[in-house]
């Protein structure tokens, strides 16, 4: 039976989840961080912080990994957020977005979930825009990744050796009521496989972190029930 890893990236947690009452911060370093009152400058300074948080080994460090890699060599690893993908903020373009897929191939990750879109802030372009240009730019690529569908996919593309990538975004806001049906299909046919309700704000589905930070609205909505089942109903994991 083959190894499974899961490799997940570690994500900031509303902290309305640990304390009952709290000050905002200005200092963007702070522990207890989120979105509220912040400038669009303090969160692109964020964002840069998180990204060099989430990569601090120097090349020495990771050379040293080789030994490890090839002990798992058969084994299939999997990055459930693999945070970014052509159109997605914080500078994905084609170039950057290739070097990071560059990196997790060598490390040996069989299938990376790339994020399109954080949902409810709309940064970079629609969900579905996004998604053809990521698959786009998957396809035209002859280096070892290809776009995944199916479990039988993530099989495949590791017994020759490949990098698999699959779609997710953090938020639903892009699916509309009275489309669900047809908006839910859009997004699995595009090629996205896991989906979050809401991420930092309330939408038309759930809760959200940032601002339901006293808790006192919890849950879905009737809407994200029923979202729920649809995408149950086509096979697109729910991400909580």
């Amino acid at each position: 039976m083959k190894k499974l890893l899961l490799a997940t990236a570690i994500s900031a947690i509303s902290c309305g989840a640990f304390a009952t009452s709290f000050e905002l911060s200005e200092d963007i370093n702070a522990v207890m961080w989120n979105s509220i009152g912040k400038t669009d400058q303090q969160i692109t300074e964020r964002i840069a912080i998180l990204e060099k948080a989430a990569n601090p080994r120097t090349q020495a460090e990771r050379d040293a990994d080789a030994p490890t890699i090839k002990r798992y060599s058969d084994t299939i690893v999997v990055d459930s957020l693999h945070v970014g993908a052509v159109g997605f903020p914080a500078g994905f373009d084609d170039e950057r977005f290739g070097l990071s897929l560059h990196d997790s191939h060598l490390k040996g990750f069989t299938l990376l979930s790339g994020t399109i879109s954080n949902g409810d802030a709309n940064i970079g372009v629609p969900p579905l825009e996004a998604a053809a240009d990521t698959n786009a730019f998957l396809n035209k690529k002859d280096d070892g990744y290809v776009p995944i569908s199916t479990v039988a996919d993530v099989h495949d593309a590791h017994k020759h050796g490949k990098t698999g990538v699959a779609l997710n975004v953090q938020g639903s806001d892009a699916i509309r009521i009275e489309h669900m049906i047809d908006d839910v299909y859009e997004a699995y046919k595009a090629g996205i496989r896991t989906s979050n309700i809401a991420y930092n704000v309330d939408n038309q589905y759930g809760r959200g972190g940032n601002s339901n930070v006293d808790l006192t609205l919890k849950g879905l909505t009737p809407a994200g029930e029923k979202l729920v089942t649809e995408y149950n109903r086509v096979g697109m994991v729910v991400d909580c």
